[in-house]
């Protein structure tokens, strides 16, 4: 049963773009929902044919599943409701879910399972059944945090001394950046690798657990290496210097990792076999919940 604010509310957007927002309000009332509070996981045990209870071997992580229940008045505008609900809720298409609370905001991937439309007195009341494949909710944005990039040193007004030039800038000697993980979560990064130059098999290394990310790949000035280290979802692409992409996954080296931001302070640190001079480096990633 849901925990009801008047600073409550949540949006659905699918992959068509098309988003529908729903709160304690009209057109659109949220009646109830469920599945946001919680979650749930289902623990293996052994037991022995002597022993005392049971013996723990982990626990697997359920998917989640949200049920909305929106109402809306059996008026003049009831044909465009409907459809306003049809069209936000199709089937196979994979859509977000945000939902806000005070100055909460989070998200989470669904597919829609089921849409029902049922009258009651002067009200039409819809209920979506939504399947969250990966359970957790994540930052409603972004975090970028960048690696060995450069202090701008340029000031307005500007005076540049005859004879002396100016310097526009300085290579950051900051080379790492800590992620703190404070979740039990392992959530996965978006690397990105630029080159000012080139750049011999760049890497990335975790002080953390001294894990490494270390491809065999040469940049040149102006390249781009996208790296994706979510779950189910790992790819490695070359960016060229015209804009065109390039699937590499094959270039990351045996033995090392697609690395994830583990429980704790994460401690990232860039490197190259040569031209680490030349190697900009910047990790993109959300904060994962088990529940809001």
């Amino acid at each position: 049963m849901a925990y009801y604010s008047n600073t409550k509310r949540i949006v659905c957007e699918n992959s068509y773009g098309y988003k529908m927002e729903f709160g304690y309000y009209p057109p659109f009332h949220l009646y109830d929902y469920s599945g946001i509070h919680e979650y749930s996981g289902d623990v293996a045990t052994i037991k022995s044919a002597f022993g005392i209870g049971v013996s723990y071997i982990g626990t697997s992580v359920n998917n989640r599943a949200i049920n909305l229940v929106i109402s809306f008045r059996d008026d003049a505008d009831l044909i465009i409701h409907k459809q306003q609900i049809f069209n936000i809720f199709p089937l196979k298409d994979e859509g977000t879910l945000y939902y806000y609370e005070g100055t909460i905001e989070r998200k989470i991937n669904y597919y829609v399972e089921h849409v029902s439309l049922t009258r009651k007195a002067n009200y039409v009341f819809a209920t979506m059944n939504l399947v969250c494949p990966s359970p957790y909710f994540m930052d409603s944005d972004e975090t970028i945090a960048t690696l060995s990039n450069w202090d701008k040193l340029l000031e307005f007004p500007l005076e540049i001394p005859e004879g002396v030039g100016i310097e526009f800038g300085t290579k950051n000697s900051n080379t790492n950046i800590e992620i703190i993980n404070d979740s039990h979560i392992s959530y996965g990064l978006t690397i990105v690798f630029t080159a000012s130059g080139n750049v011999k098999n760049p890497s990335l290394t975790n002080n953390l657990n001294q894990e490494t990310l270390k491809l065999n790949y040469d940049l040149k000035i102006g390249e781009q290496i996208i790296v994706e280290t979510y779950n189910n979802n790992k790819t490695i692409t070359l960016i060229d210097n015209n804009g065109k992409s390039k699937n590499i996954t094959n270039s990351l080296v045996f033995g090392t990792l697609f690395l994830q931001a583990q429980y704790g302070v994460n401690s990232f640190v860039p490197n190259a076999e040569s031209g680490i001079e030349n190697l900009e480096c910047s990790i993109s990633y959300y904060n994962y919940y088990e529940a809001v």
